[in-house]
């Protein structure tokens, strides 16, 4: 028996080291090196295009180009298979699969014969390389990948390989792209999906992916590590100036259509973009930020209890038909003076019709239950964005960065469902409605001011920002089966102010210290009340279901830092201090309002949400007093 357990225990330890190995071996980097010749004479093939595909999972691939030497070099590979392809222009292509198990690689070199047909008539035609990777930056010229004459800029680099674009966002090599640019120059705001939407691929030359830096390390010169991940879109040389624009329309049975197009007038610096669409086949927008505070089914499921940050962002179910405009300007005032701007206009009316058959086997006979819903939601949605640079000098800029969303949303939800038995005999019935309207809007500002000293490094910045988002929701749930009205009303505010200066100073080349003082102030208000309508028409205000909350939050924080950031090693040290201060007041639960005996009118719009359980007495008869229900049972409305 101890000889049976010493084998198992022998086998267990054997099988841990061997996991451990595997383990170590996965997260161990690869690297494989090797140089291109010509096989004619031996002379190194200088910026030669090398690609590892990766064969298992062609995102995780790497390119680059031949030194002067023809020597290249990959780093970080996985122990995996990979396909080695070689292209120049003027010779064959090399293939060969590699499997990589060792953590140095070398292969030597390689040599690749001249690509020479013997014709009477020769037609030469250049070879693009589809990739070719410059420094930190990848490169995609568009005009190695085939689309489609209509086709837009989000079509094209789908084909480019590592790229890939959804209705979450697009993300290249498995990291998010943050923004897309245009020449260097944003366009639309920073919304993605909606610049890819919006450039007709024709237009695009080349893509280039790299990580941008942080205003701080523009202003400094030092990499602090902070980047947002970018795509720019370079246009053609003949496309950077002139007018341009597309008109698509179709339609098809049951009254269905789409149509839009899109205007480009491009003059040096000065760019417009005006571009609208409307359809009813459910293509709801062009980017994703403007779906804000649609419900995933429109109705009763499209709003969660809360203030400014209610609204869910999602496509909806159901037929939705959706008119949207847009328009970008950007432009170099003066030489010291550029401004972007854009606004969109979205609306979309949604319409969804629900049925519902079930059969419910028991033991004796069968149990039926049977729903009809519809629910109908429209909303309006309007995007502001600007921002303004001020270039005083060479060492003191001023920028400027506001926007501004508006919200309007109304819906209905109507419900009527029952359950009987086998023959008709009815035991409960559903017949309720939600009337929702909604009305939202967020202001958001923020000034920076940047100074650099003449020693390099050596700077200072100051931030103001300002930020509000209020909000009202009017809701009503009227169930006709008890005949009765629950009224729920918000009224939420949210203001936040912030201000901060920062100091850095170099240490050396490969060093920097940096002293920052950052103050923010945050208030929010919340008054919920909640009305019933009893069975005699008289008016009641539920002080359990009702809220009246107030808070202010502030803090002060010093915080200094040391950064170092060489090839291969960076380190960083932050000491820092905040005092936070948290104020809060209730007013309600406690009832501190006096409201008059008169009826509600049961055609009131309100706005659809869940109510939470109630559990306290005082609650019970509140809903007894409007469904003359007696019980003191936990009720729940739309949970």
């Amino acid at each position: 028996m101890k000889q049976s357990l010493n084998v198992k225990g022998l086998f267990a330890l054997l099988f841990l080291l061997t996991t451990s190995v595997q383990l170590n071996a996965q997260v161990e980097d690869f690297t494989l090196r090797g140089s291109i010749v010509s096989e004619e004479d031996g002379s190194p093939l200088a910026g030669a295009t090398v690609m590892m595909i990766n064969i298992k999972d062609t995102s995780r691939s790497k390119y680059l180009s031949a030194d002067a030497e023809g020597k290249f070099q990959f780093e970080n590979l996985e122990k995996a298979f990979y396909r080695l392809k070689i292209s120049s222009i003027g010779y064959k292509s090399f293939q060969k699969i590699i499997r990589l198990q060792l953590a140095e690689n070398d292969i030597g070199t390689i040599a690749i014969a001249e690509d020479v047909v013997a014709l009477k008539e020769v037609q030469i035609e250049e070879q693009i390389a589809p990739v070719q990777q410059k420094g930190d930056t990848t490169q995609y010229n568009a005009a190695a990948f085939k689309a489609n004459p209509d086709a837009s800029s989000a079509d094209l680099v789908k084909k480019m390989p590592g790229i890939t674009v959804d209705q979450s966002g697009v993300k290249a090599n498995g990291e998010t792209v943050q923004q897309v640019l245009l020449d260097g120059k944003r366009f639309f705001g920073q919304d993605p999906l909606l610049s890819l939407n919006t450039v007709p691929a024709e237009m695009v030359d080349k893509v280039l992916i790299y990580d941008e830096q942080s205003e701080q390390s523009k202003l400094t010169g030092f990499d602090d590590g902070n980047t947002i991940k970018t795509m720019d879109l370079i246009t053609k040389s003949g496309k950077k100036n002139g007018q341009f624009g597309e008109l698509y329309a179709g339609a098809g049975t049951d009254e269905l259509y789409k149509a839009g197009g899109s205007a480009n007038a491009f003059n040096g610096d000065q760019r417009i973009t005006i571009l609208a669409m409307s359809n009813n086949i459910n293509q709801q927008n062009f980017g994703q930020e403007d779906l804000v505070g649609l419900g995933g089914s429109g109705g009763r499921g499209g709003f969660r209890r809360g203030g400014g940050n209610s609204f869910i962002t999602g496509e909806q179910s159901g037929i939705t038909q959706t008119n949207s405009v847009g328009i970008n300007f950007t432009d170099q005032l003066s030489k010291k003076l550029s401004i972007e701007g854009s606004y969109f206009l979205n609306s979309t009316d949604n319409v969804q019709d629900e049925s519902l058959s079930r059969e419910t086997f028991l033991n004796e006979r069968s149990q039926f239950y049977q729903e009809n819903s519809r629910s109908k939601t429209e909303n309006e949605n309007h995007r502001l964005n600007l921002r303004m640079e001020y270039e005083m000098d060479e060492n003191n800029k001023l920028l400027l960065r506001s926007s501004l969303s508006v919200q309007n949303q109304s819906s209905a939800d109507f419900t009527n469902g029952s359950t009987f038995l086998e023959g008709g005999t009815l035991l409960s019935a559903v017949d309720n409605l939600y009337k929702s309207t909604n009305e939202s809007y967020n202001i958001n500002n923020r000034l920076i001011y940047q100074h650099k000293f003449k020693k390099i490094g050596r700077t200072v910045s100051l931030s103001l920002s300002q930020t509000t988002t209020p909000s009202t929701q009017d809701i009503n749930f009227q169930d006709y089966q008890n005949d009765s009205l629950i009224n729920y009303l918000t009224d939420a505010k949210n203001q936040q102010y912030q201000a901060s200066v920062s100091y850095t100073e170099p240490v050396g080349t490969s060093a920097q210290l940096s002293a920052k003082y950052e103050w923010k102030t945050a208030k929010r208000a919340s008054d919920i009340s909640v009305f019933g309508e009893d069975q005699e028409g008289k008016t009641l205000f539920a002080t359990a279901l009702s809220n009246d909350f107030n808070s202010d939050y502030s803090y002060h924080q010093p915080k200094f830092s040391y950064s170092y950031n060489r090839i291969g090693t960076n380190i960083g040290i932050d000491l820092g201090f905040q005092q936070a201060i948290l104020k809060n007041e209730v007013l309600l639960p406690e009832m501190k309002k006096v409201f008059p005996n008169s009826s509600i009118k049961k055609e009131i719009i309100g706005e659809i949400i869940g109510f939470d359980r109630v559990q306290n007495s005082e609650a019970c008869e509140f809903v007894s007093s409007i469904t003359g229900d007696n019980s003191r049972e936990v009720v729940s409305f739309g949970t």
